[in-house]
């Protein structure tokens, strides 16, 4: 499942949209002023009558603003995740010391960590118990399976894994489970052998 997207990064979507647009008009109609580049649009004589003026005209200097927002939205994007990253990491790390986990398999363990932090970065969660990000995949894909978590896959970073509430865990093995039930529901019916009748005697 994909992750829904933020109001930040529609907006950013957007902005590029429109600056795209407008870029590609801006060239159309006025050309780049630059000799042997597009130099002249569509009229051939706003490039021309701005430079006159001694300035930039205000469709230009609209278009610098808006490709200058979106490099500073996609700076502050990457800036964020990295931090809200390192932090997730280091509570993880707290969260895990705090536990003192005795007994149970690994696959508990995560399990557990995900119920109190609702959810992580499976990058961090191979850090934070020491194995490949295939096996950190496995758990979470197990936790799937049995409907108690929910793998989200978004645009910046990692898969993530969500926490489910209100749903009791059943990391055991499905087919073990079925069979199980299966064979209680199953009645065994026993065959009692048909005591056959000694002929009478003729008299």
């Amino acid at each position: 499942m994909k992750s829904r997207p933020t109001f930040l990064g529609v907006f950013i979507v957007v902005l590029v949209i429109v600056a795209i647009v407008h870029m590609f008009i801006q060239l159309a109609f006025y050309g780049t002023g630059y000799k042997g580049f597009a130099e002249k649009g569509i009229t051939g004589l706003a490039v021309e009558g701005s430079q006159s003026d001694g300035g930039f005209p205000i469709s230009e200097v609209i278009l610098f603003l808006e490709w200058g927002l979106i490099f500073l939205g996609m700076v502050f994007v990457y800036a964020k995740h990295k931090i809200d990253l390192k932090k997730e990491l280091v509570y993880l790390n707290l969260l895990k010391d705090k536990k003192h986990f005795h007994g149970g398999t690994e696959l508990d363990n995560f399990y557990e960590l995900l119920k109190e932090m609702k959810h992580f970065r499976l990058s961090n969660a191979a850090k934070v118990f020491n194995v490949d990000a295939d096996v950190i995949e496995d758990w979470a894909q197990s936790l799937e399976t049995a409907r108690v978590a929910e793998l989200t896959y978004p645009r910046i970073g990692g898969p993530e894994i969500h926490f489910i509430e209100g749903v009791s865990p059943r990391l055991g093995s499905g087919d073990e489970e079925e069979e199980s039930a299966e064979s209680d529901s199953v009645e065994v019916k026993e065959t009692k052998p048909v005591e056959k009748e000694a002929p009478k005697n003729s008299s």
